[in-house]
């Protein structure tokens, strides 16, 4: 009896699971099909306030866009006093720390081409270890500009420390290149010598003007005490804060120098 029971609410328990099963999905579909209307209404407005908002960010990055433009160009016009002040500061520095030591390259000199208070430059011939093109033709550069941080002068002449001009089976042929190309090898390194001069005998004049030294100096004096580690305790500094004082006779000067303790003196 109890098996023939337990049958028959098996039978029914199966009919009420796939009736339950049908009101579900009928009753979930209902929700989805509510939840899709919902979101595409709001959908539809935040697309709305989306382009709402690109349109006004695209005029404000317009606007952003022509002030930084007039800002930049602005202040880069700015910086070329000042970078044409730091410039003639980089010749003072020549001026104060003259030195130009001329060498002799290592190999067969063919030609000089200047030797004078400004530049050495000799063209010479060296061996390599080729197997065949043995014979390089090479370029000495000994310039009194050469120490300093004058990039334009450096870029130039610079290829011609590490590389060589060209490598030949022989010194004749190496010599025979030389000849034929030395006017075309030679004309930017000695214009650009010569333009540095003509700037070199500019700065001389300006150094001889007070007003011009003493920014030097200050400028120089910053250079020391924020970005030289120690800078403040150098025999440098020191010179540097002696002549503003002679220059300036100003009080914060001196008390700068009565108060300097030097490590280097």
């Amino acid at each position: 009896m109890e098996a023939i029971e337990l049958l028959k609410k098996a039978r029914k328990d199966e009919k009420e699971i796939e009736r339950l099963n049908k009101e579900r999905t009928d009753f979930l579909e209902k929700l989805k099909k509510k939840r899709r209307k919902i979101e595409r209404r709001y959908n539809n407005q935040i697309y709305k306030i989306e382009e709402k908002i690109r349109k006004e960010i695209y005029k404000i990055d317009k606007i952003i866009d022509k002030e930084k433009e007039k800002y930049d160009k602005e202040i880069s016009e700015k910086y070329e006093s000042i970078t044409k002040l730091n410039r003639i500061f980089t010749f003072f520095r020549i001026i104060e720390n003259e030195k130009f030591e001329k060498d002799t390259p290592r190999g067969e000199i063919i030609e000089t081409i200047r030797d004078d208070d400004f530049a050495k430059i000799c063209a010479y011939i060296s061996e390599n270890y080729k197997p065949v093109n043995k014979y390089s033709l090479r370029l000495a550069i000994y310039c009194f500009f050469s120490w300093t941080n004058l990039k334009d002068f450096d870029n130039i002449i610079s290829s011609y420390y590490k590389n060589s001009i060209i490598d030949k089976p022989t010194k004749e042929k190496a010599i025979e290149y030389w000849n034929k190309n030395k006017k075309n090898l030679i004309k930017p390194i000695m214009e650009k010598i010569d333009s540095l001069i003509l700037e070199y005998k500019e700065a001389v004049e300006l150094y001889k003007i007070k007003d011009f030294k003493i920014a030097y100096l200050e400028k120089e004096k910053e250079y020391y005490e924020k970005e030289y580690f120690g800078g403040t305790k150098t025999k440098e500094y020191h010179n540097i804060i002696v002549k503003l004082v002679e220059l300036t006779k100003k009080e914060k000067y001196k008390d700068i120098l009565n108060n300097l303790v030097i490590e280097e003196l």
